[in-house]
């Protein structure tokens, strides 16, 4: 991923997510993203204030189960997001073979809440769940619930 001055056409910075490549992946290509900025006096999820870094977040899905939160002026990941600006999105899932889940669309952004969904592969094995709808916070990358339209009482809350 990469940011060009729409004026000059040049290059302002440039992001490699370093995706390894699975035969399985259904989908190459990115779909999206998703654009965030903090507003003054903003909040978490857990009403705690929001932290400095990355005033503007720009949300990127990867093939390989994971998502980035970069900070928009500079591509530089978010370290207050996750694991220093990822989380893997196969982390508390069934799905846990490598290429089984892939983020195909940008999550939706609301100011305190980041919304994903993904494929799972099919049409390879009966024996892939289902889906999950998940939240995070927005800041943090924290888990907020999850929904699994298959299996509603496998739905979770975090604290």
């Amino acid at each position: 991923m990469f940011e060009l001055d729409a004026a000059t056409g040049q290059l302002r910075w440039k992001f490699d997510p370093q995706v390894q490549h699975n035969k399985a992946f259904q989908h190459m290509t990115c779909r999206g993203v998703s654009y965030h900025a903090t507003k003054p006096g903003a909040v978490t999820a857990d009403g705690a204030t929001a932290p400095g870094d990355c005033p503007e977040r720009i949300f990127v899905p990867t093939d390989d189960g994971r998502i980035f939160a970069l900070d928009a002026q500079s591509g530089s990941p978010c370290a207050s997001f996750g694991d220093h600006g990822q989380i893997d999105l196969k982390e508390g899932s069934e799905v846990q073979t490598f290429g089984f889940y892939e983020g195909t669309s940008p999550p939706v952004v609301t100011d305190k809440v980041l919304i994903v969904g993904g494929a799972v592969i099919d049409n390879y094995s009966d024996k892939v769940p289902s889906g999950v709808i998940r939240s995070f916070d927005i800041y943090s990358g924290r888990l907020i619930w999850a929904f699994d339209a298959s299996n509603p009482i496998r739905t979770v809350s975090s604290p």
